[in-house]
């Protein structure tokens, strides 16, 4: 009988420490499971905020793209403008050189004249 009650406490025993164990065990899965629950949540948040920031940074990349573009415009409207001030002065200034040549010309021709009519 002694030996009966020693075998039935020990297979009671290991029964407890087996369903203890089975206990814990599922404990921690369930654990990990709110933890891994947790993390993916995390992680969706994560990445639904970089994706947000990516389109931000795709919106400023495309401004600043666009701004290039503007300024680049401006620029080569501004060597235009530049190149056609310079042509128009160089104009202004043959002109200039060319009405003088003409105002020098007709003085020496009108002085060449007045000698011609005072050796007379």
């Amino acid at each position: 009988m002694i030996l009966y009650l020693s075998v039935t406490l020990n297979i009671a025993t290991i029964a407890f420490w087996l369903y203890r164990e089975d206990t814990m065990r599922n404990r921690l899965r369930s654990k990990l499971a709110k933890q891994a629950e947790k993390f993916n949540e995390s992680t969706r948040k994560w990445q639904l905020l970089l994706d947000g920031a990516n389109e931000e940074f795709e919106k400023i990349i495309n401004d600043l793209k666009s701004s290039r573009n503007e300024l680049h415009d401006l620029y080569l409207e501004a060597m235009r403008e530049n190149r056609d001030r310079k042509i128009r002065h160089a104009a202004a200034q043959a002109k200039h050189r060319a009405k003088k040549r003409a105002e020098r010309e007709a003085q020496q021709a009108a002085e060449a004249q007045s000698k011609k009519g005072g050796k007379k």
